[in-house]
């Protein structure tokens, strides 16, 4: 199998206001505060026809390791992708999307290259106009430690940035996102065997 060095990264965003004096003091302008969306293994649908961009889905499943915790099964035998699917509307003033997830490997990774290749999938309902098509983006390769525990991660678009402009995507103020979340196992990319467990996934804005 193809193998290639996997790249893995972070960030954090960290923000502020100014303020400015004069003979009486100037408040300082509020920080926008936009929605943040956070979806559990339950809360998500499951592909089931044509209709999604993927009907394989991952499913729904008790941790083999914390019985108290429910996740969705992203498996490496399937051909082609396994996904959820959730929605979430698009905040007025959001210029950038933002995507998390929490997951881990199963089973302990006996390679040290280990990982998944995600997408993210969507489609657009919008006021007064017809559902759009679907589309699809990748969000980089997420490298998956040698152990079992949980990590966070953040999504890199494209493998570039770990956000992406709303603009980019089509998506206006006020839309709502039919979105799948994807394990690529097509990928020469994900090269984790066994299932990735996914926690839960987070949408912000900026």
């Amino acid at each position: 199998m193809k193998r290639k060095k996997i790249l893995s990264g972070g960030g954090s965003l960290k923000g502020g206001f100014g303020s400015g004096y004069s003979s009486i003091p100037t408040p300082p302008t509020p920080t926008v505060v936009f929605p943040s969306y956070n979806f559990f293994a339950k809360d998500f649908d499951s592909p089931n026809n044509a209709d999604f961009f993927s009907n394989a889905f991952a499913p729904l499943s008790v941790d083999n390791l914390n019985n108290g915790l429910l996740v969705r099964q992203f498996s490496d035998s399937t051909v082609g992708s396994t996904g959820i699917d959730f929605n979430f509307r698009i905040p007025a003033g959001a210029t950038n999307l933002i995507l998390g997830f929490v997951g881990r490997a199963e089973i302990l990774p006996i390679d040290p290259l280990a990982a998944i290749s995600p997408l993210f999938c969507y489609r657009i309902i919008r006021n007064n106009t017809a559902v759009s098509a679907w589309s699809s983006t990748n969000l980089g390769v997420a490298s998956i430690p040698e152990d079992i525990i949980y990590h966070f991660y953040l999504a890199f678009w494209e493998g570039v940035h770990f956000y992406k402009p709303l603009a980019a995507l089509g998506m206006l103020p006020d839309d709502i996102i039919q979105a799948e979340f994807l394990r690529d196992t097509g990928s020469l990319a994900d090269v984790l065997v066994g299932n990735f467990d996914l926690l839960s996934i987070k949408i912000d804005f900026t």
